[in-house]
Parts: C-alpha cells; structure tokens; sequence
C-alpha cells in the first residue's frame, strides 16, 4: 500500500496529498463500492434467512426464495406478469401525473392566498385524515370496477404529500426574494414562476417522491378491492388458490418497482435541485 505523498502547498504550510491508487481506493470506498458491498449483504442475509425460515413452513402458506424465483420465471416466461403490469401501468401513471399537477396547483394556491387559505386548509386537512382505503367502496361504487376508480384511488393516496410539500415550500420562500423580483418589474404570476416555485422545488421533489410511493400502495389497495385485473387482481386470484409462489413473486415485483420509483425520485430531486445536495454537505 502506497504511503501518503506529503507535497509542499503553495503560498502556506506542507499539505498532505494522497497518491493516486491511494486516492482512487478511497473514493470507491466512499462514493459507490461500499454502499453497494453493505446493500448486498443487507439482501444475501435477508434471503438467507427466508429460505432457512421457508423450509420450515408449511409450502401451502409460505415460499422460500428459491420457489419465489422460478414462480417469478415462469409467470414472465408465459407472459401473464407482463399483462397484468401494463394493465396496472395506466391507473398508475393517470392518477400520479393527476395528483401532481393538483397538488402543485393547490399548493401554490393556498400559500399564495391567504383568504383561501383560511377558507379551505381546514377542509384540506380534514379530508387527508380521512383513510382514503375507507373511501374505496365508494368510489367503486360510483365509478365501476374499471380504470377510472383505480386511478381516483391512486390520486387520493397521492395528491397529499404534493400539495402540503409544496404549501410548505412557498411558505418558507424569503420575501425579499420576492419583493426584489417586483422591483425589477415582475408581475405577481411572473414571480411565481421564475421565484417562488424555483425556491420551493427541494420541497415540492420531497413530496414528489412521497407521492409516488403512496400512489403504488393505492394502485394495489384499488386492484385488491375489485380483485379483477392487475398485479393486485394476481395477488387476489393466487392468494384464492393458495399459489403462495406465486403471490409472493408478484409482492417481490412491487417491492421492486417501489425502490426503483423511490430511487429515480431520489436521483430527479438532485437533478432538478443540486443545490441542496450541497447544503447537505455542508
């Protein structure tokens, strides 16, 4: 192992520097190699584990890891997972898109308007304490077993994270940036856009990410309630038949898709707000 190379600094006292190799092995540590040593030994104890446990139980109410895969396999050999994924892609993506636009729009509202604000906060609140699982029979009622009620549920569970991330964020705007925007001339919607919402996007990405995590949950929850179609239709028939594999290859494929989701929000925040990965840093 290279030993540190300790070079004169320009215009003060000597400074340490690492050599190259040195250096590279420390940022591989750092930066990706060991996150992702500890994330894969985090997995390979916990499938560990359930297979050991898996063994012991009864094969009728329980899967190991093993059976989990070739179910998994096999339900995308025959193409039957796929189906049924695109058939939950659309409510998904409706009732997401949906809940973002309202809750930025309502948001951005509420924060700017005081008078609204005082009007219906209270109403907002009051309808985000209510389980929105409690208000799926309705719903099912009212718009049938179909696309439309699986997407209301979804915006449901969706739109609130948004709305009061973003409430929050135009709240905690500095005023002077404002005022110093309508000194040069802006108009109120002006400031708005090319301010207020910029200063507040940390925020409302927070609850972007929230949002698409509850949007999965309500997606699942709506497909277990009509139990017709859909990755949450599989997991109503399998469970029905006692396909305990099967269920839980389909679970495996949410839990999947739920990290992939709450990563790319992860990854789009730090595009769209850097700065506050810096900030973080310091």
């Amino acid at each position: 192992m290279a030993d540190p190379v300790v070079l004169p600094a320009r215009g003060g006292p000597s400074a340490t520097r690492l050599s190259p190799p040195v250096a590279r092995r420390r940022r591989l540590t750092a930066g990706g190699l060991r996150p992702v040593l500890l994330r894969s030994l985090g997995i390979g104890v916990l499938l560990v584990a359930w297979q050991i446990y898996g063994s012991t139980v009864n094969p009728l109410l329980f899967a190991t890891p093993v059976r989990v895969a070739q179910a998994f396999v096999h339900l995308v050999a025959d193409g039957e997972l796929g189906s049924a994924a695109l058939v939950s892609a659309q409510p998904f993506l409706a009732g997401l898109v949906l809940a973002v636009v309202v809750g930025i729009v309502v948001g951005t509202l509420l924060a700017r308007f005081r008078v609204l604000q005082e009007t219906t906060m209270l109403l907002v609140t009051g309808l985000y304490s209510i389980p929105a699982v409690a208000l799926v029979p309705l719903l099912i009622l009212w718009f049938g077993l179909g696309v439309t009620s699986k997407t209301a549920v979804v915006f449901l569970l969706a739109v609130f994270p948004v709305l009061f991330s973003t409430f929050d964020g135009i709240r905690s705007v500095s005023a002077t940036h404002a005022d110093a925007a309508r000194a040069y001339g802006a108009s109120e919607w002006q400031t708005v856009g090319t301010v207020t919402i910029p200063a507040a996007l940390p925020f409302i990405m927070s609850g972007f990410r929230q949002s698409t995590g509850r949007a999965l949950i309500g997606l699942i929850v709506g497909e277990l309630f009509t139990g017709i179609s859909g990755l949450g239709g599989m997991i109503v028939s399998y469970t029905n038949t006692l396909q305990m594999a099967n269920v839980l290859a389909v679970v495996a494929l949410l839990g999947v898709v739920g990290m992939f989701l709450m990563g790319s929000g992860t990854w789009l925040e730090r595009k769209v707000a850097p700065w506050k990965e810096t900030e973080r840093a310091m």
